[in-house]
């Protein structure tokens, strides 16, 4: 088993999350240490995408302090940060007008001068980032040329090539088909081997769960629940991500299934959170 390192490469420590005085959720802790890849799984609305834009600085914590390597993010230049922690979003991306390698090249920003001149090594950072996505054959194509999901593989380049320690993506599979999922996530795996931290929240459950080191989940209730994936399934976690709804969590297939089909199945291979017995859970580091 990996030993985790002492400092987390991004905390949050008891948060209050939301905009403005309209708070969505509060009381939440998380941490990513180096090497991790960890997925965020909940349901739509549970204010996922909130907690990214937290932890990332695009927003401000309404309480609570979000840490980057022990250090209050708010203390970071956004130059500073930028060099540290790279952000794919599903945003709309008004980069149209430029190439693949282009767009793929600004992810060098953070590292180049005034001018954004690029050297040697930037370019090899650039291709290298291409390459390891599977987009560098469209280097030439402009981006609004692209396809949705082409277009997402350029944006994880872009962050790719920017070369930092944290890398935070708010679905980056949203259009993405099964192959290029696993073959994204498998890429995160690698990264995050070389002492990267990998944080991404997903709809995909299952791939999640199949791929991730940490599965972080974000119940309607507003609780944050961590752990190993084949931790969370022993302890008859998932079921907790979709109360009062009419699916079960199946263990066998790692998702979750109509609540008919789960009926099939034995009690411990799918069940709902009404019927599973919640094994006692100790809070992840």
């Amino acid at each position: 088993m990996r030993e985790e390192p002492t400092t987390p490469a991004l905390e949050g420590a008891d948060l209050s999350i939301g905009y403005g005085e309209k708070i969505i959720a509060s009381g939440l802790s998380i941490r990513i240490y180096p090497g991790d890849v960890a997925s965020l799984l909940g349901p739509n609305g549970v204010g996922k995408s909130t907690l990214i834009k937290t932890l990332t600085g695009e927003l401000e914590a309404v309480e609570g302090i979000v840490y980057v390597f022990g250090k209050d993010v708010e203390s970071y230049s956004r130059k500073e940060l930028s060099r540290l922690l790279a952000i794919v979003t599903t945003d709309s991306v008004l980069a149209g007008g430029l190439t693949v390698e282009e767009l793929v090249g600004l992810g060098r920003q953070p590292h180049t001068g005034f001018f954004g001149r690029m050297g040697d090594d930037d370019r090899k950072a650039t291709e290298e980032a291409m390459r390891r996505v599977g987009i560098i054959h469209k280097r030439e194509a402009y981006v609004a040329e692209l396809s949705d999901g082409e277009r997402q593989k350029a944006m994880i380049a872009k962050a790719l090539a920017q070369e930092t320690a944290i890398i935070v993506l708010d679905e980056p599979f949203s259009y993405l088909d099964v192959a290029a999922r696993i073959e994204i996530l498998s890429l995160l795996k690698e990264i995050a081997a070389g002492g990267k931290a990998i944080l991404f929240s997903s709809h995909d459950v299952s791939q999640a769960l199949r791929m991730a080191s940490k599965a972080i989940l974000f119940t309607p209730s507003g609780e944050l629940i961590s752990g190993t994936p084949a931790r969370l399934i022993a302890e008859r976690r998932l079921p907790l991500l979709f109360p009062r709804r009419n699916v079960v969590f199946s263990e066998e297939a790692k998702d979750f299934i109509a609540a008919e089909t789960g009926s099939e199945l034995s009690s411990v291979k799918a069940c709902n959170v009404n019927e599973c017995p919640v094994q006692p859970h100790t809070p992840d580091r």
